[in-house]
């Protein structure tokens, strides 16, 4: 890692080009060279992604989150190999099946002759995309969009007066102002 330039790499000689960036809050920071980092990293914030970027934004590119997963499985294989479990993962199994929640989904997906050639650094990322993919589908339907194409900027709302100023997403305070309130008896 080159402290230097965080994001340059020493093979190529680049140059940290993150300045002026949209950080995972998807609301205006400007990243100073060298200080924090910025990603999506869970399924609430691929959702506010997508929803302020309303009709335009298609997809969410994900990198560092997808690569811890990766990582760590990698690391349980090794721990394995030499038969030196930590404590944090023994406590939820100490074979592959109860490791990992995806083992056998990916199983029956590649078949039982090939799941041993799977790296479980894959197996581990396998598992991280399918946990965002329920908490993205269980937003949704929250939000009654059951459809990538009909989540909008009007799903969201701001949580600070300065968001709403640069960004034009409703104040939680004035979201709903404009509908009626209806109060049940049931509810008091």
């Amino acid at each position: 890692m080159n402290l230097q330039r965080p994001n340059g790499n020493d093979a190529t000689r680049s140059v940290n080009r993150s300045t002026n960036v949209v950080p995972s809050s998807g609301l205006c920071s400007r990243y100073h060279s060298g200080y924090g980092a910025g990603g999506f990293s869970s399924e609430d914030g691929v959702f506010k992604a997508l929803a302020l970027g309303s009709p335009y934004v298609k997809a969410v590119c994900m990198g560092r989150a997808l690569m811890i997963p990766g990582m760590v499985g990698k690391n349980i294989a090794l721990w394995i190999k030499d038969g030196n479990l930590p404590k944090t993962v023994s406590d939820y199994g100490n074979s592959l099946e109860e490791i990992f929640v995806n083992y056998e989904k990916v199983k029956s997906i590649v078949g039982s002759e090939e799941i041993d050639k799977i790296p479980l650094g894959a197996i581990g990322i396998y598992s991280y995309a399918d946990k965002l993919k329920v908490g993205l589908q269980q937003l949704m339907a929250g939000a009654r969009r059951f459809n990538l194409s009909i989540i909008r900027r009007k799903d969201i709302m701001s949580l600070t007066e300065e968001c709403t100023k640069v960004t034009g997403i409703p104040y939680l305070m004035e979201c709903y102002r404009s509908l009626p309130v209806i109060f049940s008896h049931d509810f008091l």
